[in-house]
């Protein structure tokens, strides 16, 4: 399987394990790293968004 789709196949199972308050922590830590607009969407589809960005830097 392709590396990155192993890597975005972890980041939601460790969703699935992320309270409320989990994601909004994670979108704290992650700061400046991501566009305010995604940090300010602690919601489920946010995180995602969140993510996506994350993946998106990475290449």
């Amino acid at each position: 399987m392709d590396e990155k789709f192993d890597f975005r196949t972890l980041f939601l199972k460790l969703q699935d394990y992320l309270s409320d308050d989990d994601r909004r922590r994670l979108h704290f830590i992650l700061g400046d790293t991501i566009p305010r607009h995604l940090r300010d969407d602690p919601t489920l589809s946010g995180t995602l968004s969140l993510l996506e960005s994350l993946c998106d830097q990475a290449k």
